[in-house]
C-alpha cells in the first residue's frame, strides 16, 4: 500500500477511536462539541510523512503545535470538523516550505499563542479553506518564503466596534495584533481572504510581489492593509470600518509606503482616520471608491498617483490632501465630494 494511503488510514482510524462517529452534519456553531483527540496521533503521522504525502485528519479537536514537513499536505475534514488549538508559546501549525508546496487545507485554528500558522524559509506554501480565530499574536506569519498562495481564508481577531476603546496595550503577547504579516515573501497570492478584528494591522505586507483578489479588511484597529516596499495589485478588495480605539496613532484604511500599488474596484469606507495614504512610490487606481473617512479620503505624501475614474465622497476635511504629488489629469472622469 502506498505510504500516503497508510498515513490516511492511520489518522482516520485512530481519530475515530478517540472521537466517536464524527458526524459530518456538524457546522461551525458546534465546533466545541467535538471532543479532544490525542495530539500524538497527528504528530506520529506527520513525522512519518515524506514529500508528496497527504496526512488526512478526521473530525476532532487537537491541542498542540504541529509541524508539517516540506512538500506534505495536512488535510482536515472541513473547517467545522477539524480544529487545531494552540498551546502556550508556539505556533499552532508550522508549515515547512517545500517544492512542491507544503499545504494546509480544510481546518479551523484557535490560537491564543504566537501564531496560528507560521511559515519561514525558502520554498512554497499553500493555505486554503482555513478559518483562524486569534486572541493573541498573529493569525498567519510568513517570513522569507519563496511563494505563498492563500485562498479562502478567514482571519478574525478580538477587536469589535464595541470593544475598540479597551485595547491599550497593543503587544502580540497580550492581544492579536496582526491578521496576516508577510515579510520578504517573494510572491504572495491572496484570493477570497478576509481579515477583521486585529489590534494593529489587518494585513502588513513588507516586500514581494503581491496579488490580492477579492476579500476584505474590516473593523481593524490602526490600519486595515499596509504595504511597505512591495509591488502590489488589488482587485475587488474592500477595507471598511478601520477603528481608532484607544490609540492616538494615525488611522488608515489602506496604506502604501515606498510601494508600487495598483488597484481595480478598491472600496474604502467608514475609516475613522484617512481612507488611504500613499507615501512615496507609485500608485495607480481604477474605479476607486472612498467614502465616509473621518479625516481625508486620500492622503498623498510625495508619491506619483494616477486615478482613472473614481468617487471620493462624504470624507471629512478633504477628498484628497496632497503634498508634492502628481495627479493624473484623467481623474475628472470621476467625482470628488
Amino acid at each position: 500500500m502506498p505510504q500516503t494511503s497508510a498515513i490516511y488510514l492511520i489518522v482516520l482510524a485512530l481519530a475515530a477511536v478517540g472521537c466517536g462517529d464524527g458526524a459530518s452534519t456538524r457546522d461551525a456553531a458546534s465546533m466545541d462539541a467535538h471532543p479532544t483527540c490525542p495530539a500524538s496521533i497527528v504528530h506520529a503521522a506527520l513525522a512519518a510523512a515524506v514529500e508528496g504525502d497527504t496526512v488526512s485528519v478526521g473530525p476532532c479537536r487537537y491541542e498542540g503545535s504541529f509541524t508539517v514537513p516540506a512538500g506534505v499536505t495536512l488535510e482536515g475534514a472541513g473547517r467545522a470538523q477539524t480544529v487545531f488549538v494552540s498551546t502556550p508559546g508556539a505556533p499552532v501549525i508550522r508549515l515547512t516550505p517545500g517544492a512542491p508546496s507544503t499545504r494546509l487545507t480544510g481546518v479551523s485554528i484557535e490560537t491564543d499563542g504566537t501564531e496560528g500558522i507560521l511559515a519561514e524559509g525558502v520554498g512554497e506554501v499553500q493555505i486554503d479553506d482555513v478559518r483562524i480565530d486569534a486572541t493573541r499574536g498573529y493569525a498567519i506569519r510568513l517570513a522569507g518564503v519563496s511563494r505563498a498562495a492563500v485562498r479562502m481564508v478567514d482571519m478574525t481577531g478580538p477587536v469589535t466596534t464595541a470593544t475598540a476603546g479597551m485595547f491599550s496595550d497593543l503587544s502580540p503577547a497580550d492581544t492579536a495584533t496582526h491578521g496576516l504579516w508577510s515579510r520578504c515573501t517573494g510572491e504572495l497570492q491572496l484570493e477570497d481572504v478576509t481579515v477583521s478584528g486585529f489590534a494593529l494591522f489587518g494585513a502588513l505586507i513588507e516586500g514581494g510581489i503581491v496579488t490580492w483578489t477579492r476579500g476584505s479588511a474590516d473593523a481593524n484597529l490602526g490600519t486595515g492593509v499596509r504595504f511597505v516596499a512591495a509591488d502590489a495589485t488589488l482587485v475587488d478588495l474592500t477595507a471598511s470600518g478601520t477603528l481608532r480605539g484607544f490609540s492616538g496613532a494615525p488611522i488608515f484604511g489602506v496604506a502604501s509606503e515606498g510601494s508600487s500599488l495598483s488597484s481595480e474596484r478598491l472600496v474604502i469606507s467608514r475609516t475613522e482616520g484617512f481612507g488611504m495614504v500613499v507615501f512615496q512610490g507609485r500608485s495607480v487606481h481604477t474605479d476607486l471608491w472612498v467614502e465616509d473617512s473621518g479625516q481625508a479620503g486620500l492622503l498623498a505624501l510625495q508619491p506619483e498617483v494616477e486615478l482613472v475614474r473614481g468617487t471620493l465622497r462624504s470624507n471629512t476635511g478633504a477628498g484628497i490632501w496632497a503634498l508634492v504629488v502628481l495627479i493624473d489629469e484623467r481623474f475628472p472622469t470621476g467625482s470628488m465630494v
